[in-house]
């Protein structure tokens, strides 16, 4: 490093870094007239006569009187005709600045009553000259003490924005965003357009060789040295007016102005074991939630917010011919800074490849086929043409989704307007994670038809490591609890072994009867063990394992095939990681009482976590076979539809966002509305549209005249009642025909919904709920709320019994 000694003659001395004595340094504008190394290593006295030289006697006078026998100065301590050590003297100027004992900022074109007017302030290099170093004093025009970083930080912050706590020494660099430090870069310029870059490797921490002639291409360089050291997404974070879908942009931008209005952007981290975002030969490569708009636009949340919510930027996704996943270009002017934090409860991380820059040319290059070339195709085709392979990392898996639904009568469209269909309709398919089986079935199809269509499916389409999701509504829902049980003992069978399907549920069969069976007699015994060995030899000569169902999602699950003298509920145990069961508390038809879920009492630790929610209304309002709305109100079957759909959420499944948006099961940013650990409110329109379906949503009652079935149909099913009554009592007395409210076991969850409509509704009064009338008007009822019970989406609540609050809730508690 090369000082000048201050004492006259002014002459260059050169130091070893590690012997540098204490030394003053110049901040200034370079103007004409400057003195080079060339001229200071000359003997040429006209050099004295420069302006330039004038500048450094004068600097050199005021550093020796304070004490300093050196200092530095740019224009002559530098031998800019050396390349090398141009590109080391720049690389290092930041850490001069910081070593330098004092530095003076010279204003040569202001006095102190203008001093903010200064052309100083907007030059690229004197940023970092004015935070690099220790102590800063301003110097005026005629030199005269205009005051020191500190005594003018309130001046130098309302022109600069830089923060008082980094102009008084209080905060480091490191300590402000990306974003915030390139903000304070956006007002200056530089002569050559390659040093904006080059002025801020100091202010970043980073070093670059120095190209010239480069123009912008250094920003872009400088912004990829930061990303290698930096995670801070902020960087992402800034606007551009020139950006549209006819001209996008990549991810980096192109000058510090775009980050303008960037100064209150701050990083948020909220991806767990997320991989970093990288630079690769197909672009940045980022794991970030992705709210799809469209199948090619979707708007990308950054880790970082500003003030009310989240950052996002809206992108689109250009298809390459040759491969299967598209690079993904940046389409949006300005970023968003109000995308909800609720917006990543159930969110995911998806994986995309996002181009770096634009350089206004076509994304992908394009050919021009000639006639030649298509003769020469066509005789080779069998060669030429590429077969659609792709080949999957190791350890990659994926979801298989089975559906099974249910209508009163087999429906010859592909889709029923019921809660299942539309949960399969929702379902993200963009990659191959997710592949989804839907099977319509009617309340007279048998479970092995449901369980075994479905089990054919997962077959087919099942590796190792895969997971299995099930879901299903009325007696789907009895054949998917069975489906579940068949795969846990018998795991899946391979392709090759196909032929053996109607075994392998016979075999299950008969080992489920005699394992339910109480075993007294020695032959009863012998055929269970024998049962069991079959299982066990079946499963290992012709089935992979599987880690079990993952998640069961099931709506008011019955079997429609069962007769029985009791009127409590059946109860069934599956091995799953997690269930949840969503029932109706008004149906009072005998012929469709509930299955329920009961937890495995195993004695080997297998944790479950079964949640079973009683909703409003009857057996079709919860799968939504009578789903018509009411001038406009949802329809009771809407709020147990967005309960399932953020419990697959919440349990790993993904959604399309804009199938959410289109069901009415997310807000105007894609995501599902549960509540959040910074308590987020629900939206206030998607909340008011809930509460609403609880309030006023038509409840289809088919043994009650009026109420959403003709009186054909309320004939019929009062008939049936009878007549099941008649048989199952067993007197042959015809009993009621008005059927008999469902049992709700002590210590349910009753969601918020039902409490919403006794309090809106004098004439809903549900037995099975409040008990009688009497004791309602007497407010003898007490209620405890459970996970934030009055959240509309998910809260709910436990009727007291006369000996206290339930002690152990049967809701489990979800997953992260």
């Amino acid at each position: 490093m090369r000082l000048i000694c201050t004492k006259t003659p002014l002459e260059l001395h050169e130091f070893a870094e590690n012997e540098l004595p204490k030394y003053a340094i110049l901040s200034h504008r370079w103007e004409r007239e400057e003195v080079s190394f060339r001229d200071m290593m000359s003997s040429d006295d006209k050099i004295k006569s420069k302006a330039g030289y004038r500048k450094i006697e004068r600097f050199c006078a005021r550093a020796h009187q304070d004490g300093l026998d050196y200092a530095w100065v740019d224009t002559c301590c530098i031998n800019k005709e050396s390349s090398t050590e141009l590109s080391e003297a720049v690389n290092s100027m930041f850490r001069w600045y910081q070593l330098a004992e004092k530095c003076y900022a010279y204003l040569g074109d202001v006095q102190l009553e203008n001093l903010q007017q200064s052309a100083w302030f907007q030059r690229g290099w004197t940023l970092q000259e004015l935070l690099a170093p220790r102590e800063v004093h301003f110097l005026a025009s005629d030199w005269s003490d205009l005051g020191t970083r500190t005594s003018l930080c309130s001046l130098i912050n309302e022109v600069t924005g830089i923060d008082n706590s980094m102009l008084l020494g209080r905060s480091r660099l490191e300590d402000f965003s990306i974003a915030k430090r390139m903000s304070w870069a956006s007002g200056r310029q530089t002569t050559r357009s390659e040093d904006i870059a080059y002025c801020l490797m100091g202010i970043f921490n980073v070093n670059m060789p120095l190209l010239y002639g480069e123009g912008e291409k250094a920003f872009i360089r400088l912004q990829e040295q930061i990303m290698k050291d930096s995670d801070d997404q902020t960087l992402f974070a800034w606007e551009n007016r020139d950006i549209s879908e006819e001209h996008p942009s990549g991810l980096l931008a192109r000058s510090p102005t775009n980050f303008r209005n960037s100064g209150d952007i701050v990083p948020y981290f909220f991806s767990k074991d997320g991989t970093p975002s990288i630079l690769t030969n197909r672009g940045i490569r980022m794991h970030l939630p992705l709210i799809r708009v469209t199948q090619e636009k979707a708007v990308l949340i950054l880790e970082c917010h500003g003030g009310p919510g989240l950052v996002g930027i809206s992108i689109m996704s250009r298809k390459d011919q040759s491969r299967s996943e598209g690079q993904w270009t940046r389409i949006g002017k300005a970023f968003s800074r109000d995308i909800p934090f609720r917006a990543l409860s159930g969110a995911v991380l998806d994986t995309i490849y996002a181009l770096k820059y634009s350089t206004g040319a076509s994304t992908y290059p394009q050919t021009k086929q000639t006639k030649d070339d298509q003769k020469d195709q066509n005789a080779h085709q069998l060669v030429m043409t590429p077969l659609n392979y792709r080949v999957q990392p190791r350890g990659h898996h994926k979801k298989l989704i089975v559906c099974f639904d249910c209508a009163r009568e087999k429906s010859k469209s592909d889709y029923l307007d019921t809660n299942i269909s539309k949960i399969h309709r929702m379902f993200d398919r963009t990659e191959d994670n997710q592949v989804c089986y839907y099977y319509q079935g009617d309340l007279k199809t048998r479970p092995e038809v449901f369980a075994m269509n479905g089990y054919k499916f997962i077959m087919k389409h099942f590796e190792r490591d895969d997971e299995i999701h099930l879901f299903g509504f009325s007696n789907g829902a009895h054949a998917a609890l069975l489906l579940a049980d068949l795969i846990e003992h018998f795991g899946v069978l391979a392709t090759s072994h196909e032929d053996r399907a109607p075994k392998i549920w016979e075999t299950y069969q008969t080992w489920s009867k005699l394992e339910k069976a109480p075993m007294k007699k020695p032959g009863q015994i012998k055929a269970k063990e024998m049962s069991f060995n079959n299982v066990k030899a079946f499963r290992e000569s012709f089935c992979l394992p599987t880690g079990g169902v993952t998640f069961i999602g099931l709506f008011d699950t019955v079997n429609n095939q069962f007769s029985r003298k009791r009127r409590s509920p059946l109860t069934m145990s599956v091995p799953s990681h997690i269930i949840r069961h969503a029932l109706a508390v008004d149906e009072r038809r005998t012929t469709l009482q509930p299955i329920l879920v009961k937890e495995m009492s195993n004695g080997d630790g297998y944790s479950q976590d079964i949640g079973e929610m009683w909703f409003p209304g009857t057996h079709h309002d919860i799968g939504s076979l009578k789903s018509t709305a009411d001038e406009g109100v949802w329809s009771l079957s809407h709020i147990p539809l967005v309960w399932m759909v953020n419990e697959a959420m919440r349990a790993g499944l993904h959604f399309d966002r804009g199938r959410l948006l289109q069901f009415n099961c997310s807000d105007s940013f894609g995501s599902i509305l549960p509540a959040t650990e910074d308590n987020s409110p629900v939206n206030p329109h998607f909340e008011g549209a809930l509460i609403s379906a609880s309030r006023k949503g038509v409840l289809h009652d088919a043994l009650r005249y009026g109420c959403g079935y003709s009186a054909l149909t309320v004939c019929k099913e009062k008939a049936k009642e009878c007549l099941f009554s008649l048989i199952s009592n067993g007197s042959g007395r015809l009993l009621s025909s008005k059927g008999s409210p469902r049992e709700i076991p002590s210590g349910a969850a009753v969601h918020l919904s039902v409490l919403l409509r006794i309090t809106a509704d004098p004439n809903y009064r549900p037995l099975n709920i409040i008990g009688t009338r009497k004791e309602l008007e007497a407010d003898t009822i007490k209620w405890t709320s459970f996970d934030n019970g009055y959240n509309i989406v998910d809260g709910f609540f436990i009727r007291e019994s006369s000996q206290g609050p339930p002690a152990q809730l049967g809701m489990g508690t979800h997953p992260p």
